[in-house]
């Protein structure tokens, strides 16, 4: 419920000011050996500020390929 609640919100929020959005993406491994990848929205709302949300952080398995790369943030 809050996942779904948050969502609503930053969807509201980017459509309502953004015209554009600029994603990034960075892969760090955690204490137990396993890959991550996070992916970031950044963009300027209605006041002209910069904003920046974290809008997925997922498991990423096999090799760090950008075949592997761009398939796990094209099903963010």
């Amino acid at each position: 419920m809050l996942f779904t609640e948050r969502r609503d919100v930053l969807k509201n929020s980017v459509l309502s000011a953004a015209s554009s959005i600029a994603l990034t993406s960075d892969i760090w491994s955690g204490n137990a050996k396993e890959d991550y990848i996070s992916v970031v929205a950044h963009f300027v709302n209605a006041d002209w500020e910069l904003e920046k949300n974290a809008i997925s952080l997922r498991l990423i398995e096999g090799s760090h390929s950008g075949d592997n790369i761009v398939s796990r943030i094209v099903a963010v």
